[in-house]
């Protein structure tokens, strides 16, 4: 092969390697602005790892984590997944609640938890179901659907609960059934 068409061969192949590179960026480009037409046009932001704290009236500190969420200014309200939020009181004494989705109310303070929730007690007992609300003014967690209380000495099965966290005072409402573990 002569040195001229060497020469020729090289620019040819540098412009169709250019010409892939410049290809290549563009596609790049238009998948990064894809991506960012994913989320919905209500939603004012959305992040990872997601920390919220609050500090309450009664001395009362809420603290909610989850993995994922989004933030709804107009609603004042923030969709998680991946939810663990704690309650914490002055007095050293904390709930747990953990669920696999939820919303929290920025203004009212109104929590719904849904799918495979659980709530651990200051004392560590451990109720589950699959859905709980959380009422802000009031401070009480309440269900319609069917809960499962574990401690150390019983279970107790019940449809629908309310939980006064004030006072730390739980009823099961309906079709209650109960095993006493033995030693």
């Amino acid at each position: 092969m002569t040195r001229k068409k060497k020469g020729l061969v090289l620019v040819l192949l540098i412009a169709v390697a250019a010409m892939g590179a410049f290809l290549l960026f563009q596609t790049g480009g238009k998948e990064r602005q894809t991506l960012n037409k994913i989320i919905p046009d209500e939603v004012d932001l959305q992040v990872r790892d997601v920390v919220y704290t609050d500090v309450g009236s009664r001395g009362v500190k809420w603290e909610v984590r989850a993995a994922k969420g989004v933030f709804v200014r107009r609603d004042g309200e923030a969709r998680l997944e991946g939810v663990t939020a704690r309650i914490l009181f002055d007095d050293g004494r904390s709930y747990e609640i953990r669920g696999d989705t939820g919303t929290y109310n920025t203004t009212t303070k109104d929590m719904a938890l849904k799918g495979n929730v659980t709530i651990v007690s200051p004392g560590g007992e451990r109720a589950s179901t699959d859905q709980v609300y959380y009422h802000g003014k009031d401070r009480v967690l309440t269900t319609d659907s069917v809960v499962t209380l574990e401690t150390e000495k019983s279970r107790l099965q019940g449809k629908g609960m309310i939980l006064r966290i004030d006072t730390r005072e739980m009823r099961l409402q309906k079709d209650i059934s109960a095993l006493l573990k033995g030693r």
